[in-house]
């Protein structure tokens, strides 16, 4: 009578422990607190390691708060961002070219048989119409200048001139001056492509991290439910062997399996901890320091695989991908070279008219000073071998047809990364319907090897077994949904990333 009333006794202390356990394994009832003999050793709260630099928001951290902060704080985009000021700069510089350009000289001859001086000052602004140089100036002799200098002969007010200097065949269609310029504003756009480059990577770093913090979470949480099931259920072992209904050796054994599975705790709270000192790197404060993320943002629960894909995804990657406009910008700097060195082979043919009026009193014996005068002018010159313009001209038109071929293959590879993207994606969301389906039956076997204890029809040992199943089958569909969630960062940085045009199922996972 003793020993049925005892078996009653541990049935229902058996069964209210199985009730208890974590729902992540199927338990049902929370069980009545339950004093302990021996208390096992106090387990670390998640994160008290770095309590004192944790932060202290208690909102569910999400994906785009931390891209959000990367893209707002991390030191080396601010620092890729410096290239944009860079290549305006070399804008800038470039435009300097057609700056205005004022010389002056002169001269005085204090000691000779003729004395004089003469200052000579000249203002030129090059144009981008076809080369084309307007300059005025204005200059001054005076004194006993000699006859085979009768050209710097002025008034004595001087010499007022202005002038026009069209280049006809080299530098007339492109000249170094455009070419420069042309070639910095292109420079911009390959500055973007660094940038754009330097986001897509970072992007899917802040992503790998967040999701590494996440699954790290929930890897704790099931160390933690298979710890609890345990735990809960050492009372009522400690009963059933008061009663002599189970050896004293089941109850060693479930005393071994809580201090096994607080070792497992331990190390999936120092992966959690290694995990948000990672993620720190990404997520920062308005200051731009690192924040260390507090367990308790960690999200409730994972989102499901979803086949919500850009319906031309390829397509898309080659219109969007960064790298592949860099190359395309480069081509066209490339191509500027070659036009400057195909017109730098041509000879040199220059027009110019000049127009000049002395001012001021007339120089006796000079009268024919006073005339205006209208100079036209033709200069023609030519290297005859033009070895440094035809080396010039070769070299660019290697130099394209490299990059050419890089453009080709750019291309393969944004291809490539689509596809391999696509792939992992597939088979990460099979991967993640296999595991569901292990877990589901790892859990139905656990339930029926703890019915076949309460019955007396098995031994610790096997349900220790099923439970270990059941965790292990739980970490793998933990490790399946990662999987998934960091092949959803390489589909996005694949095709060039989201934006707030794309569908919410898109820029979403």
């Amino acid at each position: 009578m003793v020993r049925i009333t005892g078996l009653v006794l541990l049935l229902l202390c058996v069964g209210a422990a199985v009730e208890a356990a974590p729902p992540s394994l199927q338990l049902r009832l929370p069980p009545p607190p339950v004093a302990v003999e021996n208390p096992a050793p106090k387990l670390p709260v998640p994160g008290e390691a770095l309590a004192g630099a944790l932060d202290a928001t208690t909102t569910p951290l999400g994906l785009d708060e931390v891209l959000a902060s990367a893209e707002r704080s991390y030191p080396l985009l601010v620092a890729a961002l410096l290239r944009r000021d860079v290549a305006e700069a070399d804008l800038l510089s470039a435009r300097g070219g057609f700056d205005l350009n004022w010389r002056t000289r002169g001269s005085v001859v204090g000691l000779g048989y003729y004395d004089y001086l003469s200052v000579d000052s000249l203002l030129e602004q090059p144009t981008p119409l076809w080369g084309t140089t307007v300059f005025g100036g204005w200059r001054l002799g005076r004194g006993d200048i000699p006859p085979y200098y009768g050209n710097l002969e002025t008034n004595k007010g001087g010499e007022l001139r202005a002038g026009v200097s069209v280049p006809i065949l080299r530098n007339g269609a492109v000249d170094k001056r455009r070419a420069d310029v042309r070639k910095a504003e292109l420079g911009r756009t390959v500055a973007e492509g660094d940038i754009g480059l330097f986001v897509l990577d970072l992007q899917r770093s802040a992503a790998y991290r967040y999701w590494d913090w996440v699954i790290a979470g929930r890897r704790l949480r099931i160390a933690q439910d298979l710890l609890t099931i345990a735990e809960v259920r050492d009372e009522a072992v400690r009963r059933r062997s008061d009663l002599g209904d189970v050896a004293d050796i089941d109850r060693l054994d479930n005393e071994r399996a809580i201090a096994e599975r607080q070792e497992r705790v331990v190390a999936a709270e120092r992966t959690l901890e290694q995990a948000a000192i990672a993620l720190s790197l990404f997520l920062r404060d308005e200051e731009g320091a690192p924040v260390l993320v507090s367990p308790a943002r960690l999200p409730p629960a994972l989102p499901d695989p979803q086949e919500h894909l850009h319906p031309n995804p390829i397509e898309r990657a080659l219109e969007r991908r960064p790298e592949l406009k860099r190359i395309q910008a480069l081509r066209k700097q490339n191509q500027v070279d070659v036009q400057l060195a195909k017109n730098q082979v041509l000879p040199s043919l220059d027009l110019s008219l000049v127009g000049s009026k002395d001012v001021g009193a007339t120089v006796p014996g000079r009268t024919y000073l006073d005339e205006p005068e209208v100079v036209g002018g033709v200069l023609f010159e030519v290297p005859l071998q033009r070895r440094v313009a035809k080396g010039r001209l070769q070299a660019a038109q290697a130099a394209l047809a490299r990059l050419t071929a890089e453009e080709q293959m750019a291309r393969d590879r944004i291809t490539a990364d689509v596809r391999d993207a696509l792939s992992a994606l597939h088979a990460a969301s099979q991967r993640v319907d296999l595991a569901r389906e292990q877990l589901r039956l790892a859990v139905k076997l656990e339930e029926a090897e703890r019915t076949r204890f309460d019955l007396g029809e098995s031994n610790l040992l096997f349900v220790n077994l099923r439970e270990q199943a059941t965790a292990s089958a739980a970490l793998v569909e933990a490790e399946a949904l990662g999987s998934w969630l960091r092949a959803q960062a390489d589909f996005r940085a694949a095709i060039g990333g989201v934006s707030q045009d794309d569908e919410p199922a898109l820029r979403d996972p």
